[in-house]
Parts: structure tokens; sequence; C-alpha cells
């Protein structure tokens, strides 16, 4: 095992070793086909089963004493669309369904992240770990969908901590997996000073940027990527928390509209 497990930058690899852990043809699938069932749901839910104009930090009467009359306001565009598959909605609900897929989701990104992080000493290529990175960037993805209609289940739930928490690990763990992809040029235009990096070069010895590769259009992706990441992270955690959803970001919203008028005014009566 010990001969195995381990890497020589001076020494690269000729060929690509296969790695059935992570590029097999059934761990591909199980990893696909899983995002997909939720996406799947995740839709089915919003069509048949969604209601947008109940408020997502509406307490339980049983626990509450009283009901939490503060006013709130539903995304008009859901409401809208609600309206149009009203003739088709059976009034069943998903949610536990959801619940169960949305944990699925974060077990998978995480048992992704951590295999990948432990065989980069094992002298992993650059080809599986961008493997690694899209599979676990597909099931974050999915997982912020679930979300985004688990808003009231787990708003009275105490499982929203270590959901958040589990969530934000993978978010940090993603980001930095991000980073050596900028290299991992193989489908558009680079310049090398010296040669072009293979696929099956040690990821480990390209844990940063090279200054050799030129490639604006794999580096400003990347730098999207991590943007939208994070920002959606952002969102999660103001939307599952009442005082961030209901004041903050309310606040934001009046200031970004009052700003919008006061221009969309100026310039209509110039």
């Amino acid at each position: 095992m010990a001969d195995t497990c381990s890497y020589d930058c001076s020494r690269e690899p000729s060929e690509l070793v296969p790695n059935a852990d992570i590029s097999g043809v059934g761990v591909i699938i199980g990893y696909v086909v899983s995002a997909g069932i939720v996406v799947f749901l995740v839709v089915c839910h919003y069509i048949f089963a969604f209601d947008p104009t109940i408020n997502p930090f509406q307490q339980p009467a049983a626990t509450s004493g009283t009901p939490n009359l503060t006013a709130f306001r539903p995304n008009a565009v859901d409401v809208l669309a609600i309206e149009i598959f009203s003739i088709i909605r059976p009034r069943h609900n998903h949610l536990q369904c959801i619940l169960v897929m949305s944990d699925l989701q974060i077990l998978t990104g995480m048992s992704i992240l951590i295999s990948g992080y432990v065989q980069l000493r094992c002298g992993i290529s650059c080809y599986h770990w961008q493997i690694i990175v899209y599979l676990a960037w597909f099931s974050s993805l999915t997982h912020f969908a679930c979300l985004t209609f688990l808003r009231s289940y787990l708003f009275n739930h105490p499982e929203r901590a270590w959901r958040l928490t589990a969530m934000g690990l993978i978010v940090m763990m993603l980001t930095v997996a991000f980073v050596p992809t900028g290299n991992y040029a193989w489908f558009e235009d680079v310049s090398f000073s010296d040669s072009q990096l293979p696929i099956y070069s040690q990821a480990i010895c390209h844990l940063v940027f090279d200054h050799r590769v030129s490639a604006p259009v794999t580096r400003l992706s990347i730098g999207f990527f991590i943007a939208l990441l994070m920002i959606r992270y952002f969102i999660t955690v103001v939307f599952l928390h009442e005082y961030l959803s209901r004041h903050l970001l309310s606040s934001w919203r009046k200031q970004a509209s009052s700003w919008s008028r006061a221009k969309l005014t100026f310039w209509w009566e110039r």
C-alpha cells in the first residue's frame, strides 16, 4: 500500500491510470441518477404541492402558543406560476421524500470530496480531480434546490443547524477544490511556455495557478462557479433565519427598489 499511495512531482506518469472508484461507469451513473431524481422531485413538488402563500416562518400553534401575525409577502412569480398549474395540482405533499433526498445529496457531496482529498497524496490525476469537483458541484446545487422547499420545515426543526454546518463545510471544500482546475484548460486554446498540462498529471503537483498557463475562459468560469456557490449559500442562510430574511433582506430590497425608481425617474424626465 505504501508503494501505491505516493506521489513524486519530479516524475509525472506517462499515461492515465484508471480509477474505478471515481470515474467508473457505475459510480458516475449512481451520482448523476441520484441528483437527477432529486431535481425531478423538486420540480414535481413545485408544480403539485408547493404553496407560496404559506408563511415559511409560521410556527405550529401547539408550539408557538399564539399565531404569528407578522405580514408575509409571497413571491409574485411563484404565485403566478402556481396559478398556471392549479388545474393539475393534486395537493399531495412530497416534503418527506425531498427531505430524504436532500440528506442523500449532503452525504454524496461530502463523501466524494473527502475521497478526493484523501487520494491527493496517492497521486490522483488531474482528470479524476476534475470529475470529483464536477460531481460535488452538481450535488451541492441539487441540495440547494431542496432547501428552497424545506424552508418552513427547517425553521421549525432543529436539524437546520447541522444541515447548514454540513453544507458550509461542503462549500469550503468545494471552493478549495475548484482552484486547481484553473490549470485544466483542455477545452480551450491555451498557450504554455513549456508544455500542455496533461490530464494524467498528478493533481497535488498543480494545486495553485500555473503562471505558464494562459486560459482566461477557464479561470473566469471557475471564478463564476465559486461566486455562485458562495452567494447561493449566503442566500440559503438568510432564507432559513427569520430575522435575516424578513428584516435584513427586506431592507436591502427596499433600498434597491428606491434606488432603481430614482434612476428610472431621472432617465424618464431627461
